[in-house]
C-alpha cells in the first residue's frame, strides 16, 4: 500500500497553544502502526513543527459579506477551503486522513483501523430536531447535506462524528463541482454529504454501540460524551474506547494532567 497522507487543518488556535496539535501528534507516533506523511493545512505558521505547512488564509465569499454585513459560518467556510486545497494539492496522496487536531489515538491500530467509517445516526434518529434546527449550527448544516441527500437518493446518515476522515481527492472534487458550496447562505456538513453519496452504509454506528469514542464536552448527553472532572472519570471514560476527543468546555485540568501523563515523548514531527 502507497504512503498515505495525513493532513491536519488548523484555525486561529485554542486556549491551550496548539499542545492540541502536540499531544494528538504523540499520540499518532505512540500507536499508529503504519508510515504515513503529515501536512498541516493551516491559518499560520507552527513553529515547533517539522513537517510540510500549507498556509491557506481565512477567507469568506463576498457575496455572504455583503448580504449578512457580517461573517456567518465562518469557521464552517474556513474548514471547506482547507479541504479543497488539500483536495488539489500535489504533495497529498489521492487517499488521505483527514485528522483533527483536537484527538486522541487510545491503543495501538493498525490503518484500516484509521480508515473504518462511523456515523453517528441516521437523519431519521433526529428528525424531529432536523425539522426546526433554530440557530444551531450544526444542525442547520446536517439539514442542508439531509436535503441534498434526499433530491439526490443518496444515503441517509450522519458522519458529523469528530473522527478521522478517509478521503479521496477526485471524489471530493466531483462532490464540490455537483454541489457548491462557496456560496451557500448554510453550508452543508461536508463529511456527511460525502460518504452518504459514495457509500451505502457505515462501517458502524456508534449511538447503538459506542466503543470508538470518548468526548468530553462539558456534560454527559448519550452516546459519546463523558465527565473530565477527575482523573478517575476519565479512566473510566477512555478505558474501552480508541479515540479521544475534547473542547474547552471538556478541556479540563484533569485531563490536562492525563493526556501529558500518557504522552510525555516528543513525536518525530516535533523540532
Amino acid at each position: 500500500m502507497d504512503k498515505v497522507t495525513i493532513c491536519v487543518p488548523l484555525g486561529n488556535g485554542s486556549v491551550w497553544e496548539n499542545n492540541e496539535l502536540r499531544y494528538m501528534l504523540r499520540s499518532l507516533d505512540a500507536n499508529l502502526k503504519y508510515t504515513y506523511d503529515l501536512i498541516l493545512f493551516t491559518s499560520r505558521k507552527v513553529e515547533w513543527l517539522n513537517c510540510k505547512q500549507k498556509i491557506i488564509p481565512r477567507t469568506y465569499p463576498k457575496e455572504l459579506l455583503d448580504f449578512f454585513k457580517k461573517k456567518h459560518y465562518e469557521n464552517y467556510y474556513d474548514v471547506y477551503h482547507k479541504i479543497k486545497a488539500m483536495a488539489n494539492d500535489d504533495d497529498v496522496s489521492d487517499n488521505f486522513i483527514y485528522m483533527y487536531d483536537d484527538l486522541i489515538l487510545l491503543k495501538p491500530i493498525i490503518f484500516k483501523d484509521l480508515k473504518k467509517l462511523y456515523a453517528a445516526a441516521t437523519f431519521d434518529d433526529i428528525s424531529l430536531r432536523l425539522k426546526n434546527p433554530k440557530n444551531n449550527k450544526w444542525l442547520n448544516t446536517i439539514r442542508q447535506a439531509a436535503d441534498i441527500c434526499g433530491a439526490n437518493n443518496y444515503s441517509s446518515y450522519i458522519y458529523e462524528t469528530h473522527l478521522p476522515r478517509y478521503y479521496n481527492k477526485e471524489k471530493l472534487n466531483i462532490m464540490f463541482n455537483k454541489h457548491p458550496i462557496a456560496k451557500k447562505y448554510i453550508p452543508y456538513a461536508i463529511s456527511t454529504l460525502y460518504y452518504n453519496m459514495y457509500y451505502d452504509k457505515p462501517d458502524a454506528i456508534y449511538n447503538e454501540e459506542n466503543n470508538v469514542k470518548a468526548g468530553f464536552y462539558g456534560g454527559t448527553n448519550p452516546p459519546d460524551q463523558y465527565l473530565s472532572e477527575t482523573e478517575e472519570q476519565v479512566k473510566k471514560a477512555v478505558y474501552d474506547k480508541v479515540w479521544g476527543n475534547y473542547n474547552n468546555q471538556g478541556l479540563t485540568g484533569a485531563l490536562k494532567l492525563w493526556i501529558e501523563k500518557q504522552y510525555p515523548n516528543k513525536s518525530k514531527w516535533e523540532i
